[in-house]
């Protein structure tokens, strides 16, 4: 299903399995070709591309997962699939201390303002939390 908000069950689950270790968020995004902020909103009158309303989201939350322990660890544009079809415009990948330090960001009010430029900017996306493989690796 095509979407941009996780469902609470998803939530409930992540926060079930939440062991305390550090986890990766892997997003695959889609962008509006154009931004969808509400009709008659000062940012609305900018003209934004779906990617620019984006990557205000970006600007900001990156200052957040900061203050909250994580890190950015990859943005790139999508340059052709080796593999496989999609219609992924970007993936971003950032670190965070645990699943509970995620949804902290998620519950600060800075978080709030923040999402309007996601909603925005996003025609639907993935969002995938990794953990680490702690399996040792034969060379």
């Amino acid at each position: 299903m095509k979407t941009i908000h996780a469902s609470a069950g998803q939530r409930a689950s992540l926060a079930a399995a939440d062991d305390g270790e550090p986890i990766a968020m892997v997003n695959l995004l889609k962008f509006h070709a154009a931004a969808q902020y509400p009709a008659g909103s000062r940012e609305a009158a900018l003209g934004l591309s779906g990617r620019a309303a984006y990557r205000q989201y970006v600007d900001g939350f990156l200052t957040l997962i900061e203050e909250y322990g994580g890190s950015q660890v990859y943005w790139g544009d999508t340059a052709g699939y080796m593999i496989g079809q999609g219609e992924w415009d970007a993936v971003w990948i950032n670190h965070f201390p645990s699943y509970a330090r995620l949804e902290e960001i998620t519950r600060d009010p800075r978080y709030a303002a923040l999402k309007v430029h996601r909603v925005a900017g996003l025609a639907y996306q993935d969002a995938i939390v990794t953990r680490p493989d702690k399996a040792p690796h034969s060379p």
